[in-house]
Order: structure tokens, then sequence, then C-alpha cells
């Protein structure tokens, strides 16, 4: 008989054959056009950062990274207006920390210090 020949996207996994009929398939199969790594799936407030040498900051539980000045200003937004960094950071209030080269790649986050270090630039 006929079957669906469904491959997942992007990957070397094997290949599944689906009868026609099965499941309610009919006559049409719906695919994504891509891998989603585009797609926000949270509701921010949203932090973009390039994160894309290191996966490692989805898991781990306290992660401390270097930000220029214009990206702390990028960060003051995240949170509610006339709630400062060090507000925040006491009221330990969410935002999504998020790789700005994969968007679906995020984590909700809580900022806990901010320090300045004059002799990086």
């Amino acid at each position: 008989g006929e079957v669906w020949i469904v491959a997942p996207f992007q990957t070397n996994e094997k290949r599944t054959f689906i009868p026609f009929h099965k499941f309610d398939i009919e006559s049409e199969c719906m695919v994504p056009k891509s891998n989603f790594d585009q797609v926000p799936w949270q509701r921010g407030p949203f932090f973009d950062h390039d994160l894309s040498k290191s996966d490692a900051w989805r898991q781990i539980e306290v992660g401390q990274f270097r930000v220029k000045t214009a990206d702390l200003e990028r960060l003051g937004l995240c949170f509610p207006p006339g709630e400062g960094l060090v507000t925040s950071a006491l009221k330990k209030t969410p935002f999504e920390l998020r790789n700005v080269k994969k968007i679906a790649h995020s984590r909700s986050c809580t900022l806990r210090d901010v320090s300045w270090d004059i002799d990086k630039k």
C-alpha cells in the first residue's frame, strides 16, 4: 500500500513509514518550513545576547558574563519602568536571556549582581 515517508528535519535519524489513513492522515501532511530556531517560545521581556560560542549557559545555575554599556542599557529595558537594576536584583524580577543568533534558545533568569570593571574596555 501507499505510505507517508516521514524524515526528521535536518538530522540523520531514520525515516518513519506511516500508512495512508492511519492517524487520520488522508491526503495532506503539514511540515514545518524551518527548524524553529528563530521562533520565540517565552513571553519576555528578552535580553538578547550573542551566546553562540557555547550552549553551557542553558544548563548552569549561576552564570556571569561581561557586557558593554549599550548592552547594560538594553538589560535595563527588561525591567518595569522606574525599577533600576539594583531593585530588580533585590526583587528577583525575571527576564529571558536569549541567544540573539537562535532566539528559540532562551532561559528565564534573574539578575543577582552588577559590577563595573574599569580596566576592561
